[in-house]
């Protein structure tokens, strides 16, 4: 049997359910996924409507995670209501980790729609949310705006840089880079995944500029990893004054993407064990829960070919 889109699967069942689609009548399912996407983009739409309709779908494909109706009608400039319209009538399409937001259902779904729109659509809509989060970095009134600027801006800078190569990136990326924002990342996450991420995305960018501005961010992502480091020893040298969620998070935020980060990640709580164990006062469920986590830090790490070369 071929395999099934899970986005189809769902549109299916709904459909069975609201009475949309019968069981008896084939012809009124969608071709596949692709179908299903095209029965949505009626060509006899009027042009507006169907441009709406795309540009409202893929500021959500552009998206790196779960948004309020609110925050997506402030940067299309459009009722908040008619987005709440919009979600309910394509609720198959989404999905709502956490009430009262929203993401789009499928990774694949996200591509095709941005595929609808040409190059210079999708930059003049990503354009709109970029400058929304800066205005919002700007405030400072820690709304849902900049939540997300902090956490995201730096991978939409990187991406826009990407989709049509555009020079002011480079200058709006090296406005941001102030203490005060990267004091807020720190402040509102917790940790410094945010910063180093931002980093990583504008060195991505900046592969075009000089080499004293390249390294200049190298050089501050070593102080971040170095500060990080330095946070998680304290948490583990005093490891028993620390419930088990703080130690493994902050060990968690060190990052399990790269080779360098794995290792990292197996060698804190290798330490952190070990410290565990000089405890007089051992804690034997924060051991176990150290121990299964040191486990599958190690069968991950051992899992990279690269590790033995």
């Amino acid at each position: 049997m071929p395999h099934l889109e899970p986005t189809y699967l769902r549109y299916i069942y709904d459909g069975l359910d609201k009475g949309s689609i019968h069981p008896e009548n084939a012809a009124e399912l969608p071709e596949g996924l692709i179908g299903l996407y095209e029965e949505a983009f009626d060509e006899c739409q009027p042009v507006h409507k169907r441009q709406q309709l795309l540009e409202r779908f893929a500021i959500w494909a552009l998206l790196k995670k779960e948004v309020s109706a609110q925050f997506v009608a402030e940067v299309l400039n459009q009722p908040e209501a008619e987005i709440q319209e919009f979600i309910a009538a394509y609720s198959a399409w989404f999905n709502s980790p956490e009430s009262g937001k929203y993401q789009l259902y499928h990774e694949r779904l996200k591509v095709y729609l941005l595929q609808k729109l040409s190059e210079g659509e999708v930059h003049v809509l990503h354009e709109k949310l970029i400058s929304r989060l800066e205005q919002a970095i700007e405030e400072q009134k820690a709304d849902e705006f900049e939540w997300y600027g902090l956490e995201f801006l730096g991978v939409h800078y990187a991406v826009q840089f990407q989709i049509a190569g555009d020079q002011s990136i480079i200058e709006r990326i090296k406005k941001l880079t102030t203490k005060s924002f990267f004091d807020r990342q720190i402040s509102f996450s917790g940790y410094y995944k945010w910063t180093t991420s931002f980093y990583h995305e504008s060195l991505a960018a900046l592969e075009i500029c000089d080499d004293k501005l390249k390294y200049a961010y190298y050089y501050q992502l070593c102080k971040l990893y170095l500060e990080e480091e330095a946070k998680v020893e304290q948490i583990i040298r005093e490891i028993e004054y620390f419930p088990i969620d703080i130690i493994v998070e902050s060990i968690d935020n060190l990052g399990s993407e790269s080779l360098f980060e794995k290792q990292r990640q197996f060698t804190a709580f290798f330490n952190a064990i070990f410290n565990l164990m000089e405890v007089k006062s051992l804690d034997l469920d924060k051991l176990k829960s150290l121990n299964s986590r040191l486990e599958n830090c190690f069968n991950l790490l051992f899992s990279e070919s690269e590790v033995f070369i």
